[in-house]
């Protein structure tokens, strides 16, 4: 069964971004539309690193101030997501999905894109230079297409089911993925990185990046073996639309 927990504004303390707009971002999320009056809900799980880059997307974008919100969790090891109600919800029986005035959006870059198309003016995502925005969305999917969907619960799960792989054989697969992905990615970043995967400006990259990196901590992997990866995680860290969205706090 999925939880729905509403949170009220009045938990949420005042905060001032590291991009200097004041806002209310404790437990940021899924609330109603400030600019459009359209009603948004959040399938969700705290663990789920799909999750938490749409919860830091949905905070960048300012989308959560002033209104109480409500989300609703998706426990992914109890299976809730594959129920048949859930599956009316998500064809692909995946989180997160995003509701909005009644329909559903599914993946997280496709939710991340409607957000980022809706309000183009509020932290963009992407570089307006046509070649950049596109070596951004490849660095994107050194994550999100090579990296994250081999090393998932489901992919774990299917060892075990399929391989008999034990708990030792899981952790160190998924050890290994995230060390390849993390080496490829550390190798990108020498010829792009600044204070952020791209420069000093925050991009789609750097939404991705950290919920791997809070992944690989949950994996017992060291991040200072890829130093720039790490140091950017560290400065993205200390931006309170990253802190706040944090499983943590869920």
């Amino acid at each position: 069964k999925m939880l729905t927990r509403t949170i009220s504004k009045r938990s949420r303390p005042n905060r001032t971004s590291y991009l200097g707009v004041s806002r209310s971002t404790m437990c940021v999320c899924y609330s109603t539309y400030q600019k459009s009056n359209s009603s948004m809900v959040l399938y969700h799980y705290k663990e789920s690193s799909c999750s938490y880059r749409v919860r830091i997307a949905l905070a960048l974008k300012d989308l959560i101030k002033d209104r109480d919100y409500q989300l609703k969790v998706v426990n992914l090891h109890k299976k809730d997501n594959l129920t048949s109600s859930f599956s009316d919800i998500s064809a692909g029986q995946k989180i997160p999905v995003l509701q909005v005035d009644g329909k559903f959006l599914g993946q997280t870059t496709a939710i991340m894109e409607y957000l980022d198309e809706q309000f183009p003016q509020v932290n963009p995502f992407y570089p307006q230079d046509s070649w950049e925005r596109a070596k951004v969305k490849e660095f994107v999917h050194m994550i999100v297409s090579d990296l994250q969907p081999n090393q998932n619960l489901t992919v774990v799960r299917n060892l075990g089911k399929h391989f008999n792989a034990g708990t030792d054989l899981k952790r160190s697969w998924i050890k290994f993925v995230i060390e390849n992905g993390f080496s490829k990615i550390e190798k990108s970043l020498e010829k792009t990185s600044g204070r952020y995967c791209f420069g000093n400006t925050l991009t789609m990259a750097d939404i991705c990046l950290v919920p791997q990196a809070v992944n690989a901590v949950r994996s017992e992997i060291d991040l200072n073996n890829y130093p720039k990866l790490s140091k950017i995680v560290q400065n993205l860290e200390l931006i309170p639309e990253f802190e706040t969205t944090h499983p943590r706090y869920f």
